[in-house]
């Protein structure tokens, strides 16, 4: 692959950095954003008329939501479903990069609302990964 053709699937994708190495040479391209991106790990209070979907039935309108955000580049599984109790400090999913797997554990004590991008999706540092209601 040429350099030209590996900046180009760089720009299209939703990745922010990129790093190849092959022996003695590497390549790193990183996204420049002027928006300062989520700290790792962070979590992002959203507001109802924020957000992409509307609430649910059951939800009232007190509720708070709240979205795990990706901590680095790689691939997205979940650990809980939709509709799952949990509590601070659980294990919601992984992020595997480079054949290791990086724990994203829950801040809040909360009910898994949805989930944000299928198994095995490629995410990038502040993707969306799974947005919790707050009990």
């Amino acid at each position: 692959m040429e350099i030209e053709d590996l900046i180009e699937e760089f720009s299209a994708s939703n990745f922010h950095e990129l790093e190849l190495r092959s022996g003695n040479r590497s390549v790193r391209l990183i996204r420049r954003s002027t928006e300062s991106a989520p700290r790792m790990g962070a979590l992002e209070e959203v507001t109802e008329a924020e957000s992409a979907q509307p609430p649910s039935v059951e939800q009232s309108i007190k509720d708070t939501t709240y979205v795990i955000s990706a901590q680095r580049v790689g691939f997205f599984f979940p650990e809980v479903k939709p509709g799952d109790r949990i509590f601070s400090g659980n294990l919601v999913g992984q992020v595997k990069a480079m054949n290791i797997n990086h724990e994203i554990r829950s801040a809040i004590d909360g009910e898994v609302e949805s989930i944000c991008v299928e198994s095995g999706a490629g995410v990038a540092f502040g993707d969306p990964l799974l947005k919790l209601v707050e009990e």
